[in-house]
């Protein structure tokens, strides 16, 4: 047991001495020991620090960094580059150069171990340009080339505004250049945008905004609630005409425009005079182009005749373009037209009811010359029978006192009943009421025809046959 533990304890102290070795090697050379440094305390590590971690340089410019060596007595150190051909460096001052636009490391290297201190480099270009132009909107009038400073940009009638400095793409970070750009905002038809860097014009373009296209002014249909419009719509036809009735004031437009671009504004449908008015539809886009449809409208006034109404009817019916004036003068000429033909109606009518006259008149004339003669006769009838009567009265009185009470009696109602002068008394008064009745229809007759005559003098041609076939009728009654 006691063996076996002297040969762990002796495994261990191998190893020990192994390990030693490298621990003590693996320490900071530079710190050293009492004994090398002369002194019985560790000084402390050494550290190198450098002026500037970065630096910009213009392309051709120079700078020298400087580096400070701590806890060593041995301050110097050796410089390097990482790319000479972006910048070189001094090796013994630290003097950097630029060379060509990009970034470098500069590096310090202690000389007394290899402790290091860094410096990155950026080289700024000399010629600062604009290597690409990335437009969202518009187009150049060329290929963009860094070298080439004048330029136009076509955009879009609708654009106002150009954001150009989101769109240029430099040779350098632009967070390290002064970029300015001007002008680019209200744009018009040949505004100029101005590029500057570092307050120097290097850029210039030239806005050319494309050329508008025309609204279509035009309407594409055109109705007045509850009216119809006297002509049928056309959308090149600026004008029209409405007829509307005396209790109607307002008229209610109904209008479409052909393009969805355009706008359309009514005025004068309100409170319409008696007369004509005119009611305005005018149709217009966002630059101010408009056009205007015209509507007369005509309102009637109040307690109209039927003769301007049937008028009216027929002007608001029509799809012609006759005047108001014309449609007058054409109804005029037919009033005239059935004032003649009325009037020759008339004068027929009249001269029938003459000529009926006339011959009722010759007529009754005849049936009194046959009354007349009748007369005669029975006169003379009369007359016989008078004596007849008498014989056979004075015959009757001498046998009267052998003829019985019963038969006197029949011999007066016999008498009675055969006495002529009864009938001629009859005939009398039915003559008196024809000759009334004649009497009265003359009067009336004449009556009728002065109330024609007197109702049309101006048709003296007619008047003048009328007061004619008066005279006629009066002679002939005169005549009876």
């Amino acid at each position: 047991m006691k063996r076996k533990l002297k040969q762990n304890i002796a495994l261990f102290s191998m190893l020990a001495l192994l390990i030693t070795p490298g621990v003590v090697f693996a320490e900071d050379p530079s710190q050293g020991t009492e004994e090398e440094n002369g002194n019985s305390e560790v000084i402390g590590k050494i550290t190198i620090t450098l002026n500037k971690e970065q630096l910009e340089l213009t392309e051709g410019a120079s700078e020298t960094l400087i580096a400070t060596v701590t806890n060593t007595d041995d301050k110097h150190v050796t410089w390097s580059s990482s790319d000479e051909a972006i910048a070189v460096v001094d090796s013994t001052t630290g003097q950097v150069t630029a060379l060509s636009p990009g970034k470098v490391t500069i590096t310090a290297k202690s000389n007394g171990g290899d402790f290091f201190a860094h410096c990155e480099v950026t080289v700024i270009p000399k010629d600062i340009k604009i290597t690409s132009l990335n437009l969202n909107i518009g187009t150049l009038d060329k290929t963009f080339n860094s070298n080439n400073t004048d330029y136009t940009i076509t955009i879009p009638a609708d654009v106002t505004t150009l954001n150009l400095s989101e769109a240029i793409i430099l040779n350098v970070d632009k967070s390290k250049v002064d970029l300015k750009v001007t002008g680019d905002s209200s744009l018009v038809d040949g505004s100029v945008i101005k590029v500057l860097i570092n307050n120097e014009e290097r850029y210039k373009f030239t806005i050319i905004k494309e050329k508008k296209q025309p609204v279509d002014l035009s309407l594409k249909s055109l109705r007045i609630t509850g009216y119809t419009l006297d002509q049928a719509f056309d959308p090149e036809n600026l004008n029209y005409t409405l007829t509307i009735p005396y209790e109607a004031q307002d008229v209610t437009i109904q209008a479409a425009t052909t393009s969805s671009d355009a706008s359309v504004s009514v005025s004068g449908a309100t409170g319409l005079e008696v007369g004509k008015s005119v009611v305005t539809v005018t149709v217009s886009d966002d630059d101010g182009n408009k056009r205007e449809y015209k509507i007369t409208v005509t309102r009637e006034a109040e307690n109209e005749g039927d003769d301007e109404e049937e008028e009216n009817i027929t002007t608001t019916s029509s799809n012609t373009n006759q005047t108001s004036r014309n449609i007058y003068e054409d109804n005029r000429k037919d009033r005239t037209l059935q004032y003649v033909l009325v009037s020759i109606g008339c004068l027929i009518l009249f001269l029938i009811g003459g000529f009926g006259v006339y011959f009722y008149i010759k007529t009754s004339k005849k049936k009194k010359g046959k009354n007349n003669d009748n007369e005669k006769k029975g006169n003379n009838h009369q007359e016989e029978s008078a004596i007849t009567d008498k014989e056979t009265n004075s015959m009757e009185t001498n046998d009267a006192s052998t003829v019985p009470s019963s038969q006197k009696n029949e011999t007066q109602s016999n008498s009675k009943e055969t006495d002529p002068t009864d009938n001629q008394v009859e005939l009398d008064k039915e003559e008196a009421i024809r000759l009334r009745d004649l009497e009265e229809t003359k009067e009336f007759y004449l009556d009728k025809e002065k109330q024609k005559i007197e109702s049309s003098p101006k048709e003296i041609k007619e008047d003048k046959r009328k007061d004619d076939v008066l005279k006629d009728i009066e002679d002939l009654f005169d005549d009876d």
